[in-house]
């Protein structure tokens, strides 16, 4: 864990290049019209680009979009942020976030040659702004194997299964069932 006193934007200036997931937290002063308590803001970040941004307190996090937070964290002066990196479970966690009506599932590790298919019409939430992931998204079309959809997204082929293996469980994707 690395510990940085910058102002928000200065941070994810600097964060902007970072490869990988990365958990920001940051201890808040009570903040007037939104807590009389204490507060902390927590960022997920991956490949530089902001997953989620909240503010909690100990009773949870406050009703606030993300635009919404990061205009306030943007008004504060220096924060003392703890950085944390993160496995790509974190992106696990934000799918999860978005819809935990759903259920787990048995989840496998993709082939090179599986055929990913989409479950939905539906797209990625907006919280994921990964270009590298959004892009193995878009490719997913139920016709490209996983070593056709990395070597179109220029992603290695690991990352592309461990991004596949997220969506999956996150109920975004399936495979295709083939003969064998």
């Amino acid at each position: 864990m690395n510990r940085l006193q910058l102002p928000l934007q200065v941070l994810l200036t600097v964060m902007q290049d970072m490869q990988g997931t990365h958990l920001l937290r940051a201890s808040l002063p009570p903040l007037r019209h939104i807590s009389k308590e204490a507060c902390f803001a927590e960022l997920r970040l991956h490949n530089g680009q902001v997953l989620s941004c909240q503010v909690k307190t100990k009773h949870g996090a406050l009703p606030l979009q993300i635009q919404e937070t990061l205009q306030l964290l943007y008004g504060l002066q220096t924060l003392e942020w703890d950085i944390i990196s993160s496995p790509l479970h974190q992106l696990q966690d934000t799918l999860h976030e978005q819809h935990p009506e759903r259920q787990s599932l048995s989840v496998r590790s993709p082939g090179a040659l599986d055929i990913p298919m989409r479950l939905t019409q539906g797209s990625l939430p907006e919280h994921v702004s990964s270009f590298q992931t959004r892009r193995v998204f878009n490719l997913i079309d139920g016709v490209r194997n996983v070593q056709h959809i990395a070597l179109l997204s220029g992603v290695p082929i690991e990352m592309v299964q461990n991004v596949l293996k997220v969506f999956q469980e996150a109920h975004l994707i399936t495979y295709k069932e083939m003969n064998r």
